[in-house]
């Protein structure tokens, strides 16, 4: 598993001296006394002040948002605690940081999110990528080998998350990505063209457009929470697209149709690889065996919970050893 930056980890931010926060003193004034006032103020007091509105969160959180709004680094903002912050930049932080406050995820306050030491470009309409998934990104790429000239279909692409670092980690690979919504495809190929990676998008409903045997390695992380799953009232998921998130009552409706539709599609020796639910294990792969898949198993996430099944198309034929 790769490093990951602290915009997708908050491990490597515990690590570090935090000078800006005073964590015992007062909290200053309220946020919104400061939009839109005229409010002369220090860096290391604005952080303060955000620290008071926001004492759930992570503190370092702050710093990092303000870090980009001023186009710096986090080492630049200890070095210059105390100068003043321009009307502008406290402004524009002030708005972000009421937002994630509210709950909005950080990365759609910034834009980017990084996944895989990739930094990709994320808007409300798609999900947040997250480190859970590098499981299943790394037991497609197990299962490529370097130079294996095979095609992958990535369904229900989202934010191209996985299809891009597929294409851009096994070149020779032949890279299909889906989604059915038109503005998820959009942030998706804009993904592809800033990392220069060669996938391919098609908008369609998971697997409806692909030919009969003609996919080695198919990959999803579909929607599977219950619709009435008590997470989708949380501070973040309210925010990110419903459509990505659920999947009927059971949260299994999405895995059940790609079990059926991906014995269909998958050539002999080709695999299935569905992430779900660290709760939905069982369920997975009484799927995938119903569907007439071989050799299936449940991979577990850094955490030791349940997060990737996969299974094989019956036959003699394998890409490349798991």
């Amino acid at each position: 598993m790769r490093a990951r930056s602290p915009l997708s980890s908050q491990a490597y931010n515990r690590a570090l001296p935090h000078p800006l926060i005073d964590t015992h003193g007062d909290t200053g004034p309220m946020l919104s006394v400061c939009l839109g006032a005229k409010v002369q103020l220090l860096i290391k007091d604005l952080l303060r002040l955000a620290r008071g509105q926001g004492p759930h969160l992570d503190h370092f959180e702050a710093e990092w948002l303000l870090a980009d709004v001023l186009t710096r680094s986090r080492a630049w903002l200890y070095a210059h605690a105390d100068d003043a912050i321009e009307d502008f930049a406290r402004q524009r932080f002030l708005e972000l940081w009421e937002r994630r406050c509210r709950g909005e995820p950080y990365a759609y306050l910034v834009g980017v999110r990084e996944f895989y030491g990739r930094r990709l470009r994320v808007t409300p309409d798609v999900l947040v990528p997250r480190a859970d998934t590098e499981c299943l990104l790394e037991a497609a790429l197990a299962r490529l080998a370097p130079e294996c000239a095979a095609c992958v279909f990535d369904a229900g692409t989202g934010s191209g998350a996985l299809a891009i670092n597929v294409a851009l980690e096994r070149p020779f690979a032949h890279v299909i990505a889906s989604d059915r919504s038109a503005a998820a495809l959009r942030v998706a190929r804009q993904n592809a063209h800033d990392l220069n990676a060669a996938v391919s998008f098609v908008q369609a409903n998971w697997l409806l457009a692909i030919a009969d045997s003609s996919v080695d390695l198919l990959i999803s992380n579909p929607p599977y929470l219950s619709s009435d799953d008590l997470r989708l009232h949380g501070d973040s998921l309210a925010f990110e697209p419903l459509g990505a998130l659920v999947a009927g009552a059971s949260g299994l409706e999405d895995i059940e149709q790609l079990c059926v539709e991906g014995r269909r599609v998958l050539r002999v020796g080709g695999y299935l690889l569905l992430e779900h639910g660290c709760s939905q294990g069982a369920q997975t792969r009484a799927c995938l065996a119903a569907a007439g898949l071989v050799d299936v198993l449940t991979l577990k996430d850094l955490e030791a919970r349940d997060r990737v099944s996969l299974a094989r198309q019956p036959g003699d034929l394998e890409m490349s050893p798991p």
